[in-house]
């Protein structure tokens, strides 16, 4: 590492650089091009020379991982950025205005360029894939989706962790509902304005009341993300935000069955359980009359679909694998019975991380099939160079660089600082 900082982008502008790398990580030479989309997987580390000939690793490299590059999201990225350059045609006035709102040089708080490019492929997919010839685009998600999903058309959005995911799930609200007030008719915005906003747990579920149109500290407002003219129309969209834990089906009050009796398996937890009808009217009886809505899932990497497997696991593994697959379980079912009784416009998933977990079936570290948009790599030094989310101090003692990372997103504003020697 040299003395220049690491920090090369603006967090407001397409990254235009990058440090290369190479088998053994990444160098100190610096391209001037935007890095390509890719991402690691693992593979059991190298015991003997010949291993790691087979295993095509440089002496030194990482020795754990093996990088692959995202050809499908590369592809859409190219073509979102040949749009953007073209000055963002065939979509509607107002998905245009919102785009141009969002970059206005004069705002006071600017959103990330992280954001502004989620959104931008959110509406090409949306409104300008099919009707530009670009269908192969659409085709490949639901391939895809019919493989691991086949009750759902899942969309993925790859974010590292405080890029500021809940202001992209605010903008995509804003869009879905200021579109649909003005075409009505258009079934490619969500009906009555309906979302559901699925959570991992319970504090997240409580920090994301921000997405509340009537919440006091609302992120339309504070962050910018309408006018206030604007937001009084946003008042008709129907948020509902649920932890994923209400979607498993729980004991049927009606059948009291003591610890001694279950232990037995005598009698199968499934018959003193509530059906997904029961489970459905219990979470979403707010939106029950709704005909069509859109789902968000919030640190989506929890919910996949499992696939059978040989894998063999033991001890630890197998127990983390069996609990990752129990939530994973819990949060898709309830999902695919909500898509049995009303029309899901689309699953938008938004993670860090979205990668298959051990025992998933998949390989580990794999990427979710429909990720269409990246703004992270699986090294945060990387996402840090990127003038985004991290901050950092670094000391020199020796030549030897020691690297202290501090939070340096305050508020949702970016705080600059500066490495010292």
């Amino acid at each position: 590492m040299s003395s220049e900082s690491p920090i090369l982008n603006s967090p407001y502008a397409e990254p235009s650089r990058h440090f290369k790398s190479d088998d053994r990580g990444l160098t100190d030479e610096i391209t001037p091009a935007r890095r390509p989309s890719s991402f690691y997987i693992p593979v059991p580390r190298a015991k003997t020379k010949q291993q790691q000939l087979d295993l095509n690793l440089a002496e030194g490299a990482y020795g754990s991982e093996l990088q692959k590059e995202n050809e499908f999201i590369n592809k859409v990225r190219q073509k979102i950025n040949e749009w953007r350059s073209a000055g963002y045609p065939s979509i509607t006035r107002i998905s245009r205005e919102l785009l141009h709102y969002w970059q206005e040089e004069t705002r006071q708080n600017k959103l990330f360029f992280c954001q502004i490019e989620a959104l931008e492929t959110i509406i090409y997919i949306n409104e300008v894939a099919e009707k530009t010839g670009e269908v192969w685009m659409v085709n490949e998600l639901k391939e895809k989706n019919q493989e691991a999903n086949p009750c759902l058309y899942c969309i993925a959005l790859k974010m590292a962790t405080g890029s500021g995911k809940t202001v992209v799930m605010a903008m995509i609200i804003a869009y879905n509902t200021l579109n649909k007030i003005r075409y009505p008719q258009d079934t490619r915005f969500t009906d009555t304005f309906t979302f559901v906003v699925v959570t991992p747990g319970i504090t997240i579920r409580d920090r994301l009341n921000v997405l509340l149109t009537n919440a006091t500290h609302n992120y339309y407002l504070e962050r910018d993300i309408v006018s206030y003219q604007d937001f009084e129309l946003l008042h008709q969209a129907n948020i509902l935000i649920v932890n994923y834990h209400q979607l498993e089906l729980r004991q049927n009050p009606r059948y009291q069955i003591g610890s001694t009796i279950k232990s037995t398996h005598m009698i199968s937890e499934a018959v003193v359980k509530e059906t997904p009808a029961a489970m459905l009217n219990r979470v979403f009886k707010r939106i029950a009359a709704k005909p069509r809505v859109l789902i968000m899932n919030d640190e989506a990497h929890h919910c996949y679909r499992e696939k059978p497997t040989d894998e063999k696991l033991r001890g630890e593994d197998r127990r983390e694998a069996d609990e990752n697959n129990k939530a994973a379980r819990v949060w898709i079912s309830g999902l695919e019975a909500l898509a049995k009784k009303m029309t899901i416009n689309a699953v938008i998933d938004l993670s860090a991380t979205p990668y298959f977990l051990r025992g998933s079936g998949y390989q580990e570290g794999t990427l979710f099939p429909w990720v269409v948009s990246d703004f992270s790599k699986s090294r945060r030094n990387d996402r840090a160079r990127r003038g985004c989310v991290f901050g950092f101090v670094l000391l020199s003692s020796r030549k030897i660089w020691r690297v202290k990372k501090i939070n340096c997103v305050r508020s949702g504003r970016l705080c600059s600082s500066s490495p010292t020697a």
